[in-house]
């Protein structure tokens, strides 16, 4: 997808990014909540269409196909209609 949008990425392979995700950006933030967990538990609308549902867009425009991420915006959007009580 960056590719084909033309994005150039700090860190091209996944392998490498996994790595220097669990090495870097994991210990750090571990015990944080994300902003969109926080908006769920609260009640309030996220921002998956602005995120990952944006990754969906443009795979349909690009005719690359995004099932992770189509899954997820559809997970969050159906928890979003479904406040657990």
């Amino acid at each position: 997808m960056a590719k084909a949008k033309r994005v150039r990425l700090p860190i091209s392979e996944s392998d490498d990014y996994f790595r220097h995700f669990l090495e870097n950006l994991v210990p750090p933030t571990a015990a944080h909540w994300p902003s969109m967990w926080q908006d769920l538990q609260a009640g309030r609308p996220t921002e998956i269409d602005a995120l990952n549902g944006a990754i969906c867009r443009y795979g349909r425009e690009l005719g690359i196909p995004t099932p992770y991420n189509d899954a997820l915006t559809r997970l969050v959007r159906f928890r979003q209609s479904h406040p657990a009580g």
